[in-house]
């Protein structure tokens, strides 16, 4: 990690790494534009439009739209009408709104977090925190003057929010991953935070959050020594589950 910082890490959202999709044929614009537009897979979910609209959050209206003068989130697991909930913003239904790989607000929160244990960076979580926080809010589309309204609340101030720093950053860098749901998920199992097994369990969960993927059933059948060698190198050798942390979060 300080091999990175010394050899120079991002410094604004220009030097975010994205992925710029085509509309000219369906199949090559943006996967997320598909599922929202051509198959109507998903909808917003209550713990994010709720987070957001209790902390006066200026993303909102960039991210979501109005369902009947107010921002509606769907309950996981519980069968939501499409319909009935508050649509994604125009940016998400761009087909050729780029795909965001790595960015700037991501390398201030994973900053903020050195500085929390204690590696040799120089700066402070505070500092890097708020970097983190106003980078996402311009990415999306709200100005600084309402990123720094926003930090000024104390639900949201790092000297004033909730919980201790893997709380604070963990809650803002999963705002920020609003479109970047494999990170997103990476980032509740590494940090804790938000914790959806407390706060927002899906209805009809059959347990907690997966922890991981399983092997596929292909490679069991056609491998069996590797596959169970791997299965007790993750597991211990109880199952193949997802119910078991992988290596980077023991």
């Amino acid at each position: 990690m300080q091999e990175a910082v010394n050899a120079g890490i991002f410094t604004s959202n220009s030097d975010n790494a994205t992925f710029v999709y085509s509309s000219a044929i369906t199949t090559n614009s943006n996967p997320v534009y598909q599922a929202f537009i051509i198959r109507h897979d998903f909808s917003p979910a209550n713990l994010i439009v709720d987070t957001l609209v209790a902390w006066n959050d200026p993303r909102l209206p960039h991210l979501f739209k109005e369902y009947n003068g107010a921002y509606v989130g769907g309950v996981p697991g519980a069968g939501n009408g499409y319909v009935k909930l508050s649509l994604f913003s125009d940016k998400w239904l761009n087909p050729e709104w780029p795909a965001d790989l790595l960015d700037y607000a991501e390398s201030q929160f994973l900053l903020a977090e050195a500085v929390e244990r204690g590696f040799g960076v120089s700066g402070t979580a505070a500092g890097y925190y708020n970097n983190g926080v106003m980078a996402s809010i311009n990415f999306w589309g709200a100005d600084s003057a309402q990123a720094a309204t926003y930090l000024a609340q104390p639900a949201v101030a790092y000297a004033t929010a909730a919980g201790t720093w893997k709380q604070k950053i963990g809650w803002q860098q999963w705002l920020a991953d609003a479109d970047r749901g494999w990170d997103a998920w990476t980032s509740i199992r590494r940090l804790g935070y938000p914790n959806i097994d407390a706060i927002n369990p899906p209805i009809g969960a059959l347990g907690q959050l997966p922890r991981r993927f399983t092997y596929p059933s292909a490679e069991e059948a056609s491998n069996p020594t590797n596959w169970a060698a791997a299965v007790q190198a993750v597991t211990g050798g109880i199952s193949d589950g997802v119910q078991f942390n992988l290596w980077w979060n023991k």
